[in-house]
């Protein structure tokens, strides 16, 4: 008879073992999940738009809840949705919330001054015009580095951008492109 019951205990002890780690794998993807959404990502940088910066390929960590609560500055990388858009873009913050953004024969003018941007290489300056815009109380104007091939709120289809999901913190891979931004 105590034969018997062995294989049953077994049984029992075998299925809790497996709940057990069905539990803590359930556990472990939403606390993942919570991380990603709520805390940092990681984001491929798809396409030449952030030239010379940022290359094509690189992967970035993106901060997402320290740049809720501490805001966003003029010259940070950020990452972003583009109005009726799903996917993520990287680009640069150039106007803030309140600020008065326009080019003129491939200079950007920010509230009535040229901008300074050491981070535009002269093979990427922009090439256009783009009308006085003042900004929203929650809209970013946002530019590519490459400026001469960037679709970003210069583009008619983008403008002021309001959906700004993290700031990118730093190049994480490959190791030869590792740095802070």
């Amino acid at each position: 008879m105590e034969t018997a019951n062995k294989p049953k205990k077994k049984e029992k002890r075998m299925g809790r073992e497996i709940l057990s780690w069905a539990g803590t794998l359930a556990a472990a993807l939403v606390i993942a999940l919570v991380i990603r959404s709520f805390v940092f990502t990681l984001i491929a940088v798809k396409g030449k738009s952030m030239q010379e910066t940022l290359q094509n390929g690189d992967r970035l960590y993106v901060s997402i809840l320290t740049a809720r609560i501490s805001g966003y500055e003029r010259g940070d990388v950020v990452i972003c949705r583009y109005p009726g858009r799903s996917d993520y873009c990287v680009k640069r913050v150039i106007g803030l919330p309140g600020d008065v953004i326009a080019a003129r024969n491939g200079v950007i003018y920010l509230n009535g001054e040229p901008l300074k941007e050491d981070y535009v290489s002269p093979l990427h300056a922009a090439h256009y015009d783009y009308p006085e815009t003042a900004l929203g109380e929650d809209e970013y104007f946002l530019l590519g580095d490459n400026r001469f091939i960037s679709h970003d709120s210069h583009s008619a289809d983008v403008g002021p951008v309001t959906d700004i999901v993290g700031k990118a913190r730093a190049i994480i891979w490959p190791p030869a492109h590792i740095s802070a931004l």
